[in-house]
C-alpha cells in the first residue's frame, strides 16, 4: 500500500522524552498533544507543544513534541515547504539540548533519545527536498542515537518503535535499493527478527505510544504476511473506530481492506468515513470517493456521471505527489469502463512509466491488468 507508507511517518514520529527528570510540563498536557495527532487536529498538536517550548525553554520535551506534529504535517504533503524553517530551528535548538553532559545512564538514554529524533526531522526534510547526501547523514546520525538510546536503557521504549520499523525495511528492501543503502537514513544494519517482537512491546508496554505502534504493526504484518491480513485489518479498524476524526486513518483502513481483503467488504469502511468525514477538507472527501468509485465498479455497479466526471477532470498538480498515480489509474479503470480503452490504456501506461521496473506495487500492478484487459469484456478492478 505505497499510497500510505507515508501515514507510517505519523506514527513513528509521536516519539519524544515522555519523562523528564526534572520541573516539566504535566503528563497530561503531552497525552493532548499525542492524541491531537492521532484525531488529525495537528493545530492544536502544534499550538500546545509550542506552549511548552515557551514555557520551559530548556527543556527537550517541547521540541520534540513540536517536530513530530511538523514530522506528521510533512508526510501528507512532503511538497509542502511552509514547515521546512521551522522544522530546521526546532530540531536545532533540541540538538542543543539533547548534546548536554547528564549525570546518569538513564538520563544520557533519554537525551540519546532526544538527538535520534532532531536527526531523524532533519533526514526526513533532506529526503523530500531530494538532498540524498544530508537526509543519508542525518539518518545515519539518527539510527546511531537510537540504538545508543536503547543500549543504555534496554527498556526504553519509545526507541524499539522506530528501530523496529529500520531493521524490518533494512532486510525486506529490493536489490536496487540495497546497493545505494549506504546513502539512504533507515538502512542501519539488518534485523528484521527484531522488528515486531520490538514493536509489539511498545504496544502492550506503553499507553503513550501503543496505539501509534498498532498502526505500525499492522502495516507491517500486511507486508510480511499478506495472505494472512485478518489481524492487521482488525488492528486498523479498531484505530478507526477509537479515532473516528481521522480521515487519514480511515483512508489507510479502506485502502488495506482493498488490496489485502476484499474490495466490496469495503463499502462499510468507506461508509464510516463519508459518516465521520463527510465535512473534512475537499481533498479528503475527492479521495474518498475516489475509493468509492473503485469498490462500485468492482462491485460491478454503474457510476454515478457526476462522480466519474469529477475524477475525471482533476489534474494532479494540487495533490500530494504520493496519490498522483492512484489519481491516474481511477481515471484509467473509469474510462476503461466506459468503453474509452485507448484513453484508458494512456492512464495505465502512464502509471507505469512513473513506477521503478524493479519495485512493483499495487498501482502498478492494477495498471498491468488494465492493460491486459481484452476488448470483448471491460476491465473492472479485483484482487486477482
Amino acid at each position: 500500500m505505497l499510497q500510505y507508507a507515508v501515514l507510517a511517518i505519523l506514527l513513528i514520529s509521536q516519539i519524544c522524552s515522555a519523562d523528564q527528570f526534572s520541573l516539566a510540563p504535566d503528563s497530561n498536557v503531552i497525552k493532548q498533544i499525542v492524541d491531537a495527532r492521532l484525531i488529525g487536529n495537528y493545530h492544536k498538536a502544534d499550538q500546545l507543544a509550542i506552549q511548552i517550548e515557551a514555557q520551559y525553554p530548556n527543556l527537550t520535551i517541547g521540541y520534540a513534541l513540536h517536530l513530530g506534529t511538523l514530522n506528521t504535517r510533512l508526510s501528507w504533503d512532503g511538497s509542502d515547504t511552509r514547515w521546512d524553517k521551522t522544522v530546521a530551528n526546532t530540531a536545532k535548538k533540541l540538538l542543543s539540548l539533547c548534546k548536554q553532559p547528564q549525570p546518569t545512564h538513564i538520563q544520557l538514554a533519554r537525551s540519546k533519545l532526544d538527538c535520534g529524533t532532531a536527526y531523524f526531522s532533519l533526514s526526513f526534510m533532506a529526503g523530500l527536498r531530494g538532498n540524498l547526501y544530508q537526509a543519508g547523514t542525518n539518518g545515519s546520525k539518527a539510527i546511531d542515537h537510537l540504538e545508543n538510546a536503547l543500549s543504555l536503557d534496554p527498556d526504553l521504549l519509545e526507541a524499539k518503535l522506530p528501530l523496529g520499523m529500520a531493521y524490518y525495511y533494512a532486510d525486506h528492501l529490493p536489490p536496487f535499493v540495497k546497493l545505494f543503502s549506504a546513502l539512504l537514513w533507515f538502512i542501519p544494519k539488518g534485523q528484521s527478527d527484531k522488528s515486531l517482537p520490538y514493536i509489539k512491546q511498545v504496544i502492550n508496554g506503553s499507553p503513550l505510544y501503543s496505539d501509534s505502534a498498532k498502526f505500525v504493526y499492522a502495516d507491517l504484518l500486511l507486508q510480511a504476511q499478506p495472505e494472512r491480513p485478518e489481524q492487521a485489518l482488525q488492528i486498523l479498524t479498531a484505530l478507526t473506530e477509537k479515532y473516528p476524526e481521522n480521515p487519514r486513518l480511515h483512508l489507510a483502513n479502506i485502502a488495506a481492506i482493498v488490496m489485502y481483503d476484499n474490495p466490496v467488504a469495503a463499502k462499510t469502511a468507506i461508509n464510516k468515513f463519508f459518516f465521520y468525514c463527510s465535512d473534512e477538507k475537499p481533498l479528503f472527501v475527492f479521495y474518498g470517493r475516489i475509493w468509492q468509485a473503485y469498490v462500485a465498479l468492482a462491485s460491478g455497479e454503474q457510476l454515478k456521471p457526476a462522480t466519474s466526471q469529477k475524477i475525471l477532470n482533476r489534474t494532479t498538480e494540487s495533490l500530494p505527489a504520493w496519490s498522483r498515480d492512484w489519481l491516474i489509474l481511477t481515471q484509467g479503470i473509469i474510462l476503461n469502463y466506459s468503453g474509452n480503452k485507448q484513453q484508458a490504456q494512456l492512464k495505465f501506461n502512464q502509471v507505469l512509466n512513473n513506477t521503478d521496473k524493479n519495485n512493483k506495487d499495487w498501482i502498478s500492478q492494477q495498471a498491468m491488468l488494465g492493460l491486459r484487459d481484452t476488448p470483448s469484456k471491460p476491465w473492472v478492478p479485483t484482487l486477482d
